[in-house]
C-alpha cells in the first residue's frame, strides 16, 4: 500500500516564488517515491503547484473537497480521487483519517529497573504514580499525543537497561553522545512505511536526546515524512535534539517542535498543527 502523506498548504495566489518553489519541490519528493498526496483539493495557490508537481512526478493525489469547493468549479483536475466533505473542519478530520501518524517516545521510567521504594512522586518530578505503576514525563506526554491524534504509539527500550539511580544514567548517556554507540533495542516495528508523521518524544539530556532515540531512527528509513520533535523540559529546550533528528533521517522534513510542560501542551500544540482526529 502507497504511504499517504498529508499537506496543509495556502490556497492565495502570488505567492513569493521561493514559496512555490518549496511547494514544487515538495510535489516532486511525494510523487517520484510513488506515495499518494492528501490534500484539499482546490486548484489555487500553493494547492495547485503541489498536487500539478505530484502528478508530474508520478504520484497519485486524494482530494478532501468541501462543498463549497465543487459548487464553485474549483477541483483541481490533478484530483484522482476525490472525497467529498461538508465543510473546512470536515475537510481537516478527512484529511487526518487518510493520513497516519506514529508517536515513538522515550522514557527512562521504561528503560531502568526501579526500587519499591522509589516509587513516588516525591523522589522523582519526571515520574506518576497510578495504582502502583510508574509513568515517565515522556510516556504521559506520548499518551497525550496519542489521544489527540489517533495514532499508533511506540516505546523505545533498551535491552541494556540504564543504572539505577539518574546520576548513573546521565554519566552512561554521557559516554554514549558523541559516538558510533547504538544500544539494542527489545522491541521493533515491522515498517514505518505507512507513517506520514512521526512524533518523537524525548528527554532533555544535556541538552540533546537519549542515544536509545538515535538507534531508533536510524533503524528505519523516514524519507519524505515528517518528523515532530517534542522535548519534556520546558526550561531546557528542544536542546540539539532537531538537529540530531535532521542528521539520522537527510531525507526527512523535521518540524518545528514543542518544549511541553504538561500533557495539555502537547495536546494544544498537535491540534494547532492540524493533527487532531
Amino acid at each position: 500500500m502507497a504511504q499517504k502523506i498529508g499537506v496543509y498548504l495556502s490556497s492565495k495566489d502570488n505567492l513569493p516564488a521561493s514559496y512555490v518553489e518549496a511547494a514544487r519541490q515538495v510535489g516532486h519528493l511525494i510523487g517520484s517515491t510513488g506515495r499518494t498526496l492528501v490534500y484539499g483539493g482546490a486548484r489555487k495557490g500553493l494547492m495547485e503547484v503541489l498536487a500539478q508537481s505530484v502528478k508530474a512526478s508520478g504520484g497519485r493525489v486524494y482530494g478532501m473537497v468541501p462543498e463549497i469547493i465543487e459548487q464553485r468549479g474549483l477541483v483541481s483536475d490533478a484530483v484522482d480521487v476525490t472525497f467529498r466533505c461538508v465543510d473546512l473542519s470536515d475537510r481537516k478530520q478527512m484529511m487526518n483519517r487518510e493520513s497516519n501518524v506514529l508517536v515513538a517516545y522515550f522514557s527512562l521510567t521504561n528503560n531502568r529497573v526501579y526500587a519499591a521504594d522509589e516509587m513516588d512522586a516525591v523522589s522523582s518530578a519526571s515520574l506518576k504514580i497510578e495504582d502502583g505503576t510508574g509513568y515517565g514525563h515522556a510516556e504521559l506526554l506520548a499518551l497525550a499525543a496519542q489521544e489527540v491524534t489517533g495514532g499508533d504509539i511506540f516505546p523505545i527500550k533498551v535491552d541494556d537497561l540504564y543504572p539505577e539511580t539518574y546520576g548513573g544514567a546521565f554519566d552512561r548517556h554521557h559516554s554514549e553522545m558523541g559516538t558510533s554507540i547504538r544500544p539494542e533495542l527489545t522491541e521493533h516495528l515491522e515498517s514505518v512505511e505507512n507513517y506520514d508523521t512521526v512524533i518523537i518524544i524525548y528527554p532533555n539530556w544535556l541538552s540533546s536526546m537519549p542515544v536509545p532515540v538515535l538507534s531508533f531512527l536510524e533503524e528505519y528509513d523516514f524519507s519524505g515524512k515528517t518528523i515532530i520533535p517534542i522535548a519534556t523540559s520546558q526550561a531546557l529546550g528542544l536542546g540539539s535534539g532537531p538537529e540530531q533528528i535532521a542528521a539520522a533521517c537527510p531525507d526527512a522534513v523535521v518540524a518545528d517542535g514543542l518544549s511541553a510542560k504538561s500533557e495539555d501542551s502537547v495536546k494544544e500544540f498537535l491540534t494547532r498543527a492540524g493533527l487532531a482526529k
